[in-house]
């Protein structure tokens, strides 16, 4: 996915709606390696190669999303309290900064909560990955040895 293509999924609720339930196919994905990893299931080399082939597709496909999740986060966040710093001036009301955050940062929940998941779910890609790659480099070894 490029970056024009992901920047009409940030234009309203709806559309990070959508991209959050496109998401949830790779988590679920990563999701599935995560338990192959805690069970032990991932063994021999043709494995652990297909997981790390897959797993660093997902974090390839991940990535652009979170950063433009992160960018757009920041930016309505900003935006936001620049808002409210207005609306406050325009009333003739006191600016309570401490408040101004509060509401700027809850205003861009849904925005943080995919940019976390997000994040998350890259870093549980690198660590399949340097796992993957540790387990072949063991596997290795034991075929060298046995020789």
């Amino acid at each position: 996915m490029n970056y024009s293509e992901l920047e009409k999924y940030f234009k309203n609720e709806e559309g990070l709606n959508m991209l959050t339930g496109e998401c949830e196919q790779v988590f679920d994905e990563i999701d599935l390696y995560a338990e192959q990893f805690q069970d032990g299931s991932l063994s021999s080399s043709s494995d652990i190669k297909k997981a790390i082939t897959r797993l660093a597709g997902f974090q390839m496909y991940l990535e652009p999303i979170y950063h433009e999740a992160s960018t757009n986060k920041k930016f309505y966040q900003e935006a936001r309290y620049a808002n409210l710093r207005k609306e406050s001036a325009e009333k003739n009301e006191k600016f309570v900064s401490t408040v101004a955050d509060k509401q700027a940062s809850l205003y861009v929940y849904e925005y943080r909560k995919l940019r976390n998941r997000l994040e998350a779910k890259i870093k549980a890609c690198t660590v399949g990955i340097n796992t993957c790659q540790s387990l072949l480099k063991y596997i290795s070894e034991e075929m060298r040895m046995s020789k």
